[in-house]
């Protein structure tokens, strides 16, 4: 079974080396690791709703007014609740990118615009016509790399409001700079969502947080349902904002893995993309298949996304998660060994 995040380990016993799954691959710190008493406190009453504790540490972290920010069981819950809150006629959507943004314009009965990225995997803003909402995510998943150049850019355009998925930003060294977060007090259509799923490695307590103008999260807050975060979740986020360290450790080590992971791609013969985030896209080889190297793979003990179900994509494409040295070496073990037998 395969979702869209990536692979379902769990309905195996084989010891797998997940790369379809983009989460930080490094231990989690010890300061987190000593966190057992509070978070078993944590799970006996009812969650904190209004998070107070997460809220400073978030608005201070950021730089913004408590009264900016909402959080979600996710970011995806985050989608959901912006769109069934702002309720659009028309919705456009890049391709290829996540599928979660589809489906949630589609829960509301949305008629979608697909924009297909151009050969650089950059959006042509000039395509997008009379639409009232624009979703992206920023740096792109699959393709690893920022599809629009100039963040301005988009301000021109005559739409609604802007959905901002900033799931990867915090990986790239000018995240500060190419983040959306400052616009928001120039633009009151701008919606920010980042998550505590990818640099922070908490993808199994599910929890994200929204940044938008005061009255734009007061109305999505309004579908919010209660307790919606648990808290065990506010805990380990909480905590997290505290690891300055585990931030700067990551930011090198998947820097140097995915250049080390790029320079070996290559020299298989393939087709590695611009990253700037935890993970690669490349194409392979003519005549070979992302299925066929995803099973063989799998035989070999390793998990791959293969992105031939990506809309702008086909089988020709996998995408790979940056891991530690020990695991991006067996990789590119076993790519060679498969590529001597393709």
């Amino acid at each position: 079974m395969e979702f869209e995040h990536g692979g379902y380990v769990q309905e195996s016993n084989a010891q797998f080396i997940d790369f379809s799954s983009n989460v930080n691959p490094l231990p989690f710190p010890k300061g987190i690791r000593r966190l057992k008493e509070r978070i078993f406190e944590s799970v006996r009453p009812y969650p904190d709703p209004y998070m107070k504790e997460l809220c400073e540490k978030v608005s201070s972290f950021h730089g913004l007014s408590k009264e900016e920010i909402l959080f979600g069981n996710g970011s995806s819950e985050l989608i959901y609740l912006s769109l069934f809150a702002l309720k659009p006629r028309s919705v456009c959507i890049p391709a290829p990118t996540f599928s979660e943004y589809e489906r949630a314009s589609k829960a509301i009965g949305a008629e979608i615009e697909r924009i297909e990225l151009d050969e650089n995997f950059l959006l042509p803003l000039s395509s997008i016509k009379d639409t009232e909402m624009l979703i992206f995510c920023h740096p792109n998943n699959p393709t690893g790399n920022y599809i629009i150049e100039n963040r301005k850019d988009i301000l021109r355009l005559n739409i609604r409001h802007f959905i901002i998925d900033e799931a990867f930003i915090e990986f790239s060294e000018d995240h500060e700079k190419r983040s959306f977060l400052s616009l928001i007090k120039e633009d009151k259509r701008i919606i920010v969502i980042r998550t505590f799923t990818k640099l922070f490695p908490l993808a199994g307590v599910r929890i994200g947080y929204m940044i938008a103008e005061k009255e734009v999260i007061e109305r999505i807050k309004a579908f919010k349902p209660p307790w919606n975060v648990n808290g065990p979740a506010m805990v380990l986020a909480s905590s997290f904002l505290e690891e300055r360290g585990f931030v700067e450790r990551t930011r090198k080590l998947v820097k140097k893995e995915r250049e080390y992971l790029i320079k070996e791609l290559k020299a298989l013969g393939f087709k590695p993309y611009p990253s700037v985030t935890n993970f690669i896209l490349f194409k392979l080889k003519e005549g070979q298949s992302s299925k066929v190297l995803r099973e063989r793979l799998q035989s070999r003990g390793i998990m791959i996304r293969d992105c031939s179900n990506f809309s702008g994509l086909d089988e020709r494409f996998v995408r790979i998660a940056v891991k530690t040295r020990k695991d991006n070496k067996r990789l590119i073990e076993a790519l060679k060994e498969i590529c001597l037998k393709y």
